[in-house]
């Protein structure tokens, strides 16, 4: 049997990828780590901060956060390939509005949060395998370590 740690499922020391329950998905490990994301370097494209986050080729990934638009109604939150700038009609993600992208044959993906801090909890990010989005949970690295 799976426990909650802080949010996060982990059987046996190993953090679990879905939970189901009647059926449906309740829960999806968060893939992206606060811990990662601090140690990141400091990439910037199109005046964004980002990070690599290598995930699975050929696969549906879903972000999605707590972060509102901008009060100009520009997105400070992107999910984007390797080929991809970080725009809001194209890449944005915002609370209520999530982006699912299918990665490419390399499973590389960007993850870019700009004019917010994710670090002091009061702002959360949550990139999941699938097309379903699920509550946010810690990523089982930043509870584990």
């Amino acid at each position: 049997m799976a426990d909650i740690t802080q949010g996060t499922w982990i059987k046996d020391g190993t953090p679990v990828d879905s939970v189901f329950s009647n059926g449906s998905q309740v829960y999806g490990r968060n893939l992206f780590s606060l811990h990662d994301w601090n140690a990141a370097p400091n990439l910037v494209s199109n005046f964004v901060p980002y990070m690599n986050i290598q995930l699975e080729p050929n696969t549906a990934y879903t972000l999605t956060t707590n972060i509102s638009l901008s009060g100009d109604g520009w997105c400070d939150v992107f999910l984007f390939k390797d080929d991809e700038t970080p725009s809001s009609p194209t890449s944005g993600v915002s609370s209520g509005s999530g982006r699912t992208l299918t990665t490419s044959s390399t499973g590389n993906v960007k993850v870019g949060i700009r004019n917010h801090s994710v670090s002091d909890g009061t702002n959360w990010v949550k990139l999941e395998k699938g097309t379903i989005a699920t509550p946010w949970s810690p990523a089982p690295e930043d509870v584990l370590n």
